[in-house]
């Protein structure tokens, strides 16, 4: 099989600023912007994206649907790759630097070093709350690649072309199948690495929301048959709830336990940005200092276990 550097039909072509694929198989010219890609792609359902990939490019055509997902993935997502800054990046050619979800890690490498400089992905992550001030605690399910079997913040990635809050409603709809009763309101945003590979970091840029949903709203995790599980369940929690999931898991990280390792039961990232959230939302002091305090002890940790670049800090402090 060809390498991503080789193959067009994995990122950029070098001799354009968008791959053959697009071109060849879903009628995108090569001069059309990343964004007219992402809405091209969206427009043919998930099977024709994986059956054209596997049976024209790389001739597999015995793969059930299932294996087809593990492998490629549900959609060849287009992302747009940017700078410390939160700017898209330009390369020597002018073209944007952008690739496709399933390629994102070796793209990173190649066009943070090209780019010379650090590359990032935008996510988007949100809290779903009720009108009574519960909020919705989604588990990952326990045969995902990052952060099985945890506590997370819902979220997703953001496309090529879709606004942060954009992503919000798509993932909500597509992980929960709830609506929200408002537009999505954003209180938080950071960056953080991902990891590095020599000189080049790869990171993401995460903006956070909240979603508010109706009282009698119920989430449907369920998913299609031969599908992998991405949420396990849903639990309604109250705030002191997420606070004592934090503060324990603070507390084991604190004592030098690996980030991923199942004792901690929240990605640190989504830990924080819950506090935060919280913190901004409550009006007890005494609930306000603790969440404040355990943020403090979230930014003192090595960045192995907190990888926040610009953890905003709460005015209380």
């Amino acid at each position: 099989m060809k390498t991503p550097a080789q193959d067009p039909a994995h990122g950029r072509n070098e001799a354009a600023p968008l791959p053959a694929l697009a071109e060849k198989h879903f009628g995108v010219p090569h001069s059309a912007t990343p964004e007219e890609v992402a809405a091209a792609m969206n427009a043919v359902s998930d099977e024709t994206i994986r059956r054209t990939y596997a049976e024209k490019v790389e001739n597999i055509v015995d793969l059930t649907d299932e294996e087809l997902e593990i492998r490629y993935g549900s959609k060849l997502e287009p992302f747009i790759l940017y700078d410390r800054d939160d700017a898209p990046i330009t390369l020597k050619d002018g073209s944007t630097s952008w690739c496709f979800r399933r390629d994102a890690r070796g793209q990173f490498v190649q066009h943070a070093q090209e780019a010379g400089k650090d590359v990032y992905i935008r996510v988007s992550l949100f809290v779903v709350m009720r009108p009574d001030g519960t909020l919705l605690l989604p588990k990952r399910g326990a045969m995902r690649p990052s952060n099985p079997g945890k506590f997370e913040m819902s979220g997703g990635h953001v496309r090529a072309g879709q606004p942060y809050d954009a992503t919000c409603l798509r993932e909500l709809e597509e992980e929960m199948k709830l609506k929200p009763v408002a537009a999505p309101e954003a209180f938080y945003k950071f960056r953080a690495i991902s990891e590095r590979q020599g000189d080049a970091a790869l990171g993401v840029h995460v903006a956070c929301y909240a979603v508010t949903i109706a009282e009698d709203a119920r989430p449907d995790v369920s998913v299609k048959p031969g599908k992998e599980q991405e949420i396990e369940s849903v639990e309604t929690v109250r705030p002191a709830d997420v606070l004592s999931i934090v503060a324990k898991d603070v507390a084991t990280l604190e004592r030098g336990v690996d980030r991923k390792d199942p004792a901690v039961k929240m990605p640190p990232m989504h830990g924080y940005a819950y506090l935060y959230f919280l913190h901004g939302r409550s009006a007890d002091a005494a609930f306000r200092k603790a969440a404040a305090e355990l943020m403090a002890r979230y930014r003192a940790l090595p960045k192995d276990s907190f990888p926040v670049e610009n953890a905003p800090i709460p005015e209380a402090e």
